[in-house]
């Protein structure tokens, strides 16, 4: 027989109707580094008393299903997870991004806002005020002012392909209140000089001395449009709405009540074989998952890491596939995300030089549910969500320990950002409890002090929030 490898091993997943029951229809694979989904038997052992010492009978007890999924950091194919995790439905709402043509400065910018200008399109990465127009080199060079505040979107990079040029004759005019670096969608009913209907495109000027009313059309790599009411028109007088393409923006808060359905996860293995050409996959479906937890380590250098805590009720064996099709959850951008992708705000404010980050959200499921005549569980109850954490930081400042001395009521950020896509993660009540806060001298070297969050929720709406900003419209990837 050949012997089974990683590299060769899947997972996939689909949200159940009903609970436990295996849903019909195609399952996503997971993105994962390792996975320890398994099955446990209790032994049972005889008590009976016997003259030559031997143990008389061993029986098998419960079966307990649950094991830890660890991922690398892609926001943008985590939706399902985060979803039963925290309990919730996401909300979803457009978000269009802010022009920066003709913003007044000093500018004040916020972690998390999406800025355009000649057709790219800018996030916002730390809180700032922007003190000088940009233009087109936004902020290199520039002393003012950090020049991380934005980071590139890709999304909406240079263009991709020359469509058209110098269509003099479409736009004779500024006043349709198109300005270079526009970003449009042809509507109606007449695409002009073979362009396509629907298409997205972004307004660019044919050179530096050409008027502005001359302009060249660009195809963009930016699929999700949202509409709007703004009109410009064409040689043939034909009118042709115009879009700033959006993103979108999904909530997930913490809520009470978990969703109907499990999780059905189903783990293959390729390579059992008869050697050495034959394969012979090994299937397993893990009914009724919960997500318990999740333990995120954030490194200054290197992939963050997230830890999926998951238990279920049952799991069955076959050589065949348990589902109908498996299909491709890529993230929109390849890379995952870094320690320097990340920012620690506390009260809204990024002074402080941290070296790592931990956060942990537990349901705390009660998985000792055993009933009479079975010997899996019988249900999942959730007990109360927990929201914990710790930080390190260099000691610059006795700040940080006095909030942790006088027990502060902290307002934390975590916000993750990469190529476009955003994710925040926000805690608005938290304390500074246990760690080593008060700084320790280990030897000649740099001071480090630990704190430990505890979140919780006593006037704010939530204990957590986890907002993720990205072009996908619909965010329930697992």
């Amino acid at each position: 027989m050949s012997v089974a490898i990683g590299s060769r091993s899947t997972l996939s997943a689909r949200e159940e109707t009903l609970y436990g029951v295996t849903p019909v229809g195609d399952y996503e694979y997971i993105r994962f580094n390792s996975e320890t989904l398994g099955e446990n038997i209790n032994t049972i052992l005889s008590e009976e008393v016997r003259s030559d010492r031997s143990l008389g009978a061993v029986r098998g007890g419960n079966i307990s299903t649950d094991g830890q999924i660890v991922q690398e950091w892609y926001p943008s194919t985590q939706g399902k997870l985060l979803r039963h995790l925290l309990t919730t439905t996401p909300v979803t709402q457009g978000v269009d991004p802010l022009p920066l043509t003709g913003a007044v400065y000093p500018l004040t910018v916020t972690m998390g806002e999406y800025y355009h200008q000649n057709g790219n399109i800018y996030l916002v990465t730390c809180n700032g005020t922007v003190t000088i127009d940009p233009n087109l080199t936004f902020l290199e060079g520039s002393e003012e002012v950090d020049d991380t505040v934005f980071e590139y979107g890709d999304v909406l990079e240079t263009p991709v392909a020359t469509v058209a040029d110098n269509l003099t004759d479409d736009f004779t005019t500024i006043g349709h209140g198109l300005v270079d670096g526009d970003i449009i969608v042809l509507k109606g009913t007449t695409a002009p000089l073979g362009l396509t209907l629907g298409a997205t495109y972004f307004i660019r000027s044919t050179g530096e001395t050409a008027p502005l009313d001359e302009f060249s059309l660009f195809a963009t790599r930016q699929d999700a449009i949202d509409d709007t009411n703004e009109v410009l028109f064409t040689d043939d007088g034909t009118a042709v709405s115009y879009v700033i393409p959006a993103f979108y923006q999904h909530d997930f808060l913490g809520d009470v009540d978990k969703p109907c359905g499990g999780l059905s996860i189903q783990k293959c293995i390729i390579g059992t074989g008869p050697a050495p050409c034959t394969d012979q996959p090994q299937y397993w479906l893990f009914h009724g998952c919960r997500v318990n937890s999740v333990d995120i380590s954030i490194p200054q250098e290197g992939i963050i890491t997230g830890t999926w805590g998951i238990i279920g009720l049952s799991v069955e064996q076959a050589s065949t596939t348990f589902v109908t099709t498996n299909t491709i959850n890529d993230p929109v951008f390849e890379d995952p995300n870094v320690g320097y992708d990340v920012k620690l705000l506390i009260d809204n404010v990024d002074e402080i030089c941290v070296s790592d980050i931990n956060l942990s959200i537990n349901n705390n499921y009660d998985d000792s549910v055993f009933c009479i005549g079975s010997r899996y569980r019988h249900d999942l109850p959730e007990g109360r969500r927990e929201v914990t954490g710790s930080f390190t930081v260099f000691f610059e400042t006795i700040d940080t320990y006095e909030a942790f001395k006088e027990e502060h009521v902290q307002d934390l950020k975590l916000g993750f950002h990469r190529e476009g896509v955003y994710m925040e993660m926000h805690m608005p009540e938290t304390k500074f409890t246990g760690g080593t806060p008060t700084p320790l001298i280990s030897g000649n070297g740099t001071i480090q002090q630990n704190f430990e969050i505890q979140a919780f929720k006593r006037d704010a709406a939530y204990d957590i929030r986890i907002r993720v900003k990205t072009p996908i419209s619909s965010f329930l990837g697992a």
